[in-house]
C-alpha cells in the first residue's frame, strides 16, 4: 500500500462582484504617455479597454480614479490603485474593472508607469467619462425541471462586451422569470447562457444536444432593450436523483473524547439572493442532526500588494447586516456558529497582487503585511464578541511568500505571536487556524491564544477506481498518524478546518489533484471518462472518518460549500448526497461516544 503524505493548501478563492469597466487608450511614449482622445458619447461604459503600449522597464502602473456628482463644482480622487503588465506581450490590454462606481456622475482617470526602485513616470492625460444606466432586459420561461427553491441566472460571459458575472433572475409567475442588466450601450456584442444558482457551467442550460456548452449571442440594437422569451426545456445536471446508495451501518468502536465538533461549511461566497434562502439552508442542516455551521466572512480584501492595502468594506462576502441575519438564522435552528474570519484578495486585480505579495520581501514589508492581517482579523473577532460566536478560525493566508533567510522567518513568527494577544483581546471563546504549514521556525502553533491547530485534508485514498471502504480506510490511516503528529507536537487537539472529496469517478484515488478547491473538477463536467460518482465519495469520507475515530486528538472536521440549494453537481459539497448521509451517521456516532 502506498503512503501519502497529507497536503494543506491556501484556497484563495476569486469572488465575483458586479463590478464597471472603464477603459483609456494608449502611451506614445515612455517619458510622457498620453491618452488617445476619445470622445465621452463613444465611450461604452461597461467595457471600453484600456490600451497602450509596452514601456519595457516599467514594472507596473499607478491609476487614480476621480469623480464628481451634479451638486459638486470640482472632482475628488475616488481611488488609487496598481496593475501589473503581463510578460511576452508588446502590446497590453487592461480591463479596469472598479466596483462601486455611481450612477449620473462624470469620471477621470490618469496612470503613470512605476519603474525600479519606485521611481515614477510622468502622468498622463485624464481620461474622461460619464455613467450611463441604459437596461437590457431579459425574460426566461423554465420547463418543471428547475427544482423547487432553486434561481435561474444570466451568465454572462467574459468575452462579452458587457460586464461578466451572474445576474439572478426575479420570478413573475410559474416558470416564468426576469431580470434588467444595466449599463448597456448600442453595438454590445453579449454572450450567455442561463445557470442554476449562479453556479458556474456544471449548472448551465443544456442549450443544445450536441453542444451542452454553447453560448447565446446577441448584440443591442436600441436602448433600452427588451429580449424575447427565451426558454430553457432541459439544464445540465437537472436530474433530482434520490440520494440513495450504500452507507456503512458497523457501529465502530470510537476512541475516547471529550468533544468532536463536526460543523457544516457554507459557501465561502455570498452571492445576490443567497439572503431569502438563509434560513431553509439552516434549518435543513439542524433537521439532518448537526449542531454546527461554518460562516466564512471576509470583513474587508486585500486591494494592493505593495505595499499592502486593504479595502474599507467586504467584497463578495456578507455586509455585517448580512452576517448578523445568517448567525440569527443558524441560532434560531439551534445550531452553533463557527466564524471563519478570511483576508481575501480584490477579484479586481488578483493576479497582480498575489504576483506583488509572492516571493522575498523585507523585514519592514513583512510588518506592515501582519499589521494589516491584524486589521482583518480583529475585525471578525470583534463581530464573533458581538454575536457570541464560540469559536473562530483566523486565516492565515501568506500567499506563496518565502523568506530571505531563518532570521527573517524567526521574525515573521514572532510578529505573529505578539498579534494574537491583541487579536484575542476580549474573546471568551475558542481560537483556530485555517491551515498549517510544518516549518520548525513557525511555531505560532504553540502560542496560548491558539487553542486548537487548524489543518486542511483532501484525502487521496486509493489507486483504484473502485476500491472498497477497508482497503481506502488503511491509506486514511497513513494520512491521520501524520495529522495525530502535528497535535503531539504542540500539544493541542488538531481541527480539519477543510474536509474534501469531490464526488466524480476517480477523485479519491488516481486521478485525485489533492486539493479541494470547489472549482476543480468543473472541467470534467461534460466528460463522460469522469462520470458522477456519489458513492465513491461517500465511501471515502467513511473511511476517512473510520480513521479519525482511532484518533483522541482530533478535535472536529469542517465540509466544504454546503451550498443553499441543491447542486447535483461534481464538487465537494455534500448536501442531498450520499456524503450527507455519511456526514449525519459520524455526527450520530460521535455525540453518542461523547454523551
Amino acid at each position: 500500500m502506498k503512503k501519502h503524505t497529507p497536503r494543506w493548501y491556501i484556497l484563495p478563492t476569486i469572488i465575483l462582484s458586479a463590478l464597471l469597466c472603464v477603459s483609456v487608450a494608449a502611451p506614445a511614449h515612455a517619458k510622457a504617455a498620453q491618452f488617445k482622445k476619445i470622445n465621452d458619447s463613444d465611450l461604452r461604459i461597461t467595457k471600453v479597454t484600456m490600451r497602450y503600449k509596452k514601456i519595457s522597464s516599467a514594472k507596473r502602473y499607478k491609476f487614480e480614479l476621480w469623480s464628481k456628482g451634479v451638486t459638486r463644482s470640482k472632482y475628488g480622487k475616488d481611488k488609487t490603485f496598481y496593475k501589473k503588465p503581463k510578460k511576452k506581450k508588446k502590446k497590453k490590454y487592461f480591463k479596469l474593472k472598479r466596483g462601486n462606481l455611481k450612477a449620473n456622475r462624470d469620471y477621470r482617470i490618469r496612470y503613470r508607469a512605476v519603474y525600479s526602485g519606485k521611481r515614477l513616470g510622468q502622468w498622463s492625460n485624464w481620461k474622461n467619462f460619464t455613467t450611463k444606466d441604459y437596461t437590457a432586459t431579459f425574460n426566461l420561461t423554465t420547463d418543471d425541471s428547475l427544482p423547487t427553491n432553486d434561481i435561474p441566472y444570466v451568465f454572462v460571459d467574459d468575452s462579452s462586451d458587457i460586464e461578466s458575472g451572474s445576474y439572478m433572475m426575479t420570478k413573475v409567475s410559474d416558470n416564468v422569470w426576469t431580470v434588467d442588466i444595466n449599463d448597456i450601450s448600442t453595438g454590445d456584442t453579449i454572450k450567455f447562457a442561463y445557470s442554476r444558482n449562479g453556479g458556474g457551467p456544471t449548472l448551465f442550460e443544456q442549450f443544445t444536444p450536441d453542444y451542452p456548452t454553447a453560448l447565446r449571442s446577441f448584440t443591442i440594437d436600441s436602448v433600452p432593450y427588451e429580449r424575447d422569451m427565451d426558454t430553457v426545456e432541459q439544464w445540465r445536471w437537472a436530474e433530482n436523483p434520490e440520494p440513495n446508495g450504500i452507507v456503512d451501518d458497523t457501529n465502530y468502536v470510537i476512541d475516547d473524547r471529550n468533544q468532536y465538533v463536526l460543523s457544516i461549511g457554507l459557501p465561502e461566497d455570498h452571492n445576490d439572493g443567497y439572503d431569502a434562502l438563509v434560513e431553509s439552508t439552516m434549518q435543513k442542516i439542524a433537521d439532518n442532526g448537526f449542531n454546527y455551521v461554518t460562516i466564512n466572512n471576509s470583513p474587508r480584501v486585500i486591494i494592493n500588494g505593495d505595499p499592502v492595502e486593504l479595502s474599507n468594506e467586504p467584497l463578495g462576502t456578507q455586509t455585517d447586516e448580512q452576517l448578523a441575519t445568517m448567525i440569527a438564522a443558524a441560532e434560531s435552528a439551534g445550531l452553533q456558529v463557527i466564524l471563519s474570519v478570511q483576508m481575501k484578495v480584490d477579484p479586481d486585480n488578483a493576479d497582480e497582487i498575489e504576483s506583488e505579495m509572492s516571493g522575498t520581501h523585507s523585514d519592514s514589508y513583512y510588518e506592515a503585511y501582519l499589521t494589516r492581517w491584524r486589521e482583518v482579523m480583529n475585525d471578525g473577532v470583534d463581530l464573533a464578541i458581538e454575536h457570541n460566536v464560540p469559536i473562530v478560525v483566523l486565516d492565515n493566508p501568506w500567499h506563496d511568500m518565502t523568506y530571505t533567510d531563518d532570521d527573517q522567518k524567526a521574525m515573521v513568527n514572532g510578529n505573529i505571536k505578539g498579534l494574537l494577544a491583541t487579536i484575542t483581546d476580549g474573546y471568551s471563546g475558542t481560537v483556530t487556524t485555517s491551515t498549517y504549514e510544518e516549518d520548525a521556525k513557525l511555531d505560532f502553533y504553540n502560542s496560548t491564544y491558539i487553542d486548537w491547530v487548524g489543518v486542511q485534508w483532501y484525502p487521496d485514498l486509493s489507486d483504484d477506481y473502485d476500491d472498497s471502504v477497508a482497503n481506502m480506510y488503511a491509506d486514511a490511516l497513513t494520512d491521520i498518524a501524520e495529522i495525530e503528529t502535528i497535535g503531539t507536537t504542540y500539544s493541542k487537539p488538531v481541527f480539519i478546518h477543510k474536509f474534501g472529496v469531490h464526488g466524480w469517478d476517480g477523485a479519491a484515488g488516481p486521478e485525485s489533484s489533492n486539493t479541494a478547491g470547489e472549482g476543480y473538477g468543473a472541467e470534467y463536467a461534460d466528460d463522460s471518462t469522469h462520470p458522477i460518482d456519489y458513492q465513491e465519495q461517500a465511501d471515502a469520507y467513511e473511511a476517512a472518518f473510520h480513521a479519525i475515530a482511532d484518533t483522541n486528538n482530533i478535535i472536529g472536521s469542517t465540509s466544504i460549500n454546503y451550498t443553499y440549494q441543491d447542486q447535483f453537481a461534481k464538487t465537494a459539497n455534500i448536501r442531498s448526497k450520499i456524503a450527507e448521509q455519511v456526514w449525519q451517521r459520524w455526527d450520530a456516532l460521535f455525540d453518542a461516544q461523547i454523551n
